[in-house]
C-alpha cells in the first residue's frame, strides 16, 4: 500500500521549516502505512503559562495567565461567518484567567452564545457559551499562534469540501441546537 503523508499542525507543506519538524511513521487502524511531519518537542507543542494577544488596532489586548484546556478547529457555519474564514481555530481557557486591557464589545450571535470583538477595529476576539465559564479565544488574535496546535475538529458537518487540514485528528459533529 502506498504511504500517505500529512502534516501535524496548521501550516502548509511548502512552508515547513525542516529543523522544527520530525517524521512520524505509524500504521493506521486500517493497516495502511502513514507518515506525518510533526512539530519537534518544544515547538508549538507546549503553550507558555502566560501569553498575550489582541486585536488588529491594539486597543483590545489580553493576557492569559494559564494554559488552555483545548485548541481546536470549528467548521460550523456560525464560526465561519463570525470570522470571515473557512473555519475558526479556538483556544479554550477559563474566563477568569484572562485579563483585558479594554473590555471587548460583545453581541449575542445565537440563543446560546455571545461573541466578543474590538469596538474600534471590529476584530473578532472570542466566543462564550451561556452555560460555560470558559471562553474560546480566536487563535489569530494570539501573539504567538504557533504555540497553539489544534487537537480536534468540531462542527464537521459544516466543513467545506476543499478543506484538508489535520485530517487525522478526532472529529465531532455540532451538538448545540436552538
Amino acid at each position: 500500500m502506498k504511504p500517505m503523508t500529512r502534516l501535524c499542525g496548521s501550516i502548509a507543506a511548502g512552508s515547513v521549516n525542516k529543523s522544527n519538524w520530525r517524521r512520524l511513521r505509524k500504521f493506521s487502524t486500517a493497516g495502511a502505512f502513514e507518515e506525518a511531519l510533526c512539530l519537534k518537542s518544544g515547538v508549538g507543542s507546549m503553550p507558555p503559562v502566560s501569553w498575550n494577544g489582541g486585536c488588529l488596532c491594539g486597543s483590545c489586548r489580553y493576557t492569559v495567565n494559564g494554559k488552555p484546556s483545548h485548541v481546536g478547529y470549528c467548521h460550523c457555519s456560525m464560526c465561519r461567518r463570525a470570522t470571515g474564514g473557512p473555519f475558526a481555530v479556538l483556544v479554550r481557557v477559563e474566563s477568569q484567567i484572562v485579563e483585558w486591557s479594554r473590555v471587548p464589545a460583545s453581541y449575542r450571535s445565537s440563543p446560546i452564545a455571545m461573541r466578543g470583538f474590538c469596538p474600534t477595529c471590529g476584530t473578532p476576539l472570542y466566543l462564550q457559551y451561556d452555560d460555560d465559564s470558559r471562553i474560546r479565544l480566536l487563535v489569530g488574535t494570539v501573539d504567538q499562534p504557533d504555540n497553539f496546535v489544534p487537537q480536534s475538529h468540531y462542527g464537521v458537518e459544516g466543513r467545506l469540501k476543499w478543506i484538508d487540514c489535520n485530517a487525522g485528528l478526532p472529529v465531532e459533529e455540532t451538538t448545540e441546537t436552538w
